[in-house]
């Protein structure tokens, strides 16, 4: 059954703070391909009985704080920024988000490298997706597991970069695939053992993201999101579909004095605003809450393997 409710959301209330797209990419899909692209919630899930707004948190707009009011990694060093790729009709944003986060701290750890052009190199999503063993491939999985995953002292759990290992749309393995890389220097990434980071309060997650990179989490999407064009996302029609895993890049706060999260997603390009970004209040949808574990991150490590080039001579 198509939902039709998403086809009729073109619009930007007066209470409401953002625009939708009558002719989004998900118009035309059914529900159970729209399941088929996030991670399925538990039969007894409930979200927060009391709507969540800035004032459930500490906060972080006073006087005696030292961060400021808005912040962007898109915007402080859009060279760290990986595109926003597209997940398709796969649940696999968890792997997205995770080796998002990887990509672009490792960029960001390099600002005092000298005599180096840093520049964020996409990492593998079907590493993680056929790679963990705790993995469902495109059926969902979870972000705290995966940054577990990562953070082994184990080569198995440095990720390659995109180009290793092909993408393989929404089948599902049953082993870890080759890592078919071209012939060329190249970086494998994963998390320094034992550095996993998990943040519940709105300041914590502020801190870490301003020094060391974007954090990873997750969230619910309702029926409304998926029509979501531009402005700082706030639920107000639709029921639950699913549970999806995003990566928050910065934060700020909307005319009213409203916090908000800037955040990554894995839906592509042409969705959202920014080429696959989106602004969603603090709280709403669940995102980074206690709920859903509120937000992860690591310290990234690499090792480079360097390809040698053999000429044979007659």
């Amino acid at each position: 059954m198509i939902i039709l409710l998403l086809a009729l959301l073109g619009f930007a209330t007066a209470d409401s703070d953002w625009i939708a797209n009558p002719n989004h990419k998900f118009k035309n899909f059914t529900i159970d391909q729209l399941r088929s692209i996030l991670t399925p919630l538990p039969k007894n899930f409930r979200p927060s009985i009391n709507k969540l707004t800035p004032s459930n948190y500490q906060s972080t707009n006073t006087t005696n704080s030292t961060l400021p009011l808005d912040f962007s990694w898109r915007d402080t060093a859009p060279e760290c920024m990986v595109p926003s790729l597209d997940q398709g009709e796969c649940g696999s944003c968890y792997a997205h988000a995770s080796v998002h986060m990887l990509a672009e701290r490792l960029c960001i750890s390099q600002e005092h490298h000298v005599n180096k052009t840093r520049q964020a190199v996409p990492l593998s999503p079907d590493f993680v997706m056929f790679c963990d063993p705790l993995a469902y491939g495109c059926n969902g999985g979870m972000i705290s597991q995966v940054v577990d995953f990562l953070s082994e002292d184990s080569s198995d759990s440095y990720v390659p970069p995109l180009e290793c290992i092909k993408s393989f749309g929404n089948e599902t393995l049953k082993s870890c695939p080759e890592h078919k890389c071209p012939p060329k220097d190249h970086r494998l990434v994963k998390c320094k053992p034992g550095s996993k980071v998990q943040l519940f309060e709105v300041e914590k997650m502020k801190e870490e993201l301003l020094k060391n990179g974007p954090l990873v989490t997750q969230m619910v999407v309702y029926e409304d999101l998926l029509s979501y064009q531009a402005g700082v996302y706030e639920h107000r029609q639709g029921s639950i579909i699913g549970g999806h895993a995003v990566l928050i890049t910065g934060w700020g706060y909307n005319h009213k004095g409203e916090e908000f999260w800037e955040v990554q997603n894995s839906w592509g390009a042409d969705w959202g605003e920014n080429n696959g970004f989106f602004r969603i209040k603090v709280g709403d949808s669940e995102i980074a809450t206690q709920l859903f574990g509120g937000a992860l991150a690591c310290e990234v490590i690499s090792k480079e393997t360097i390809f040698y080039e053999r000429l044979f001579m007659q």
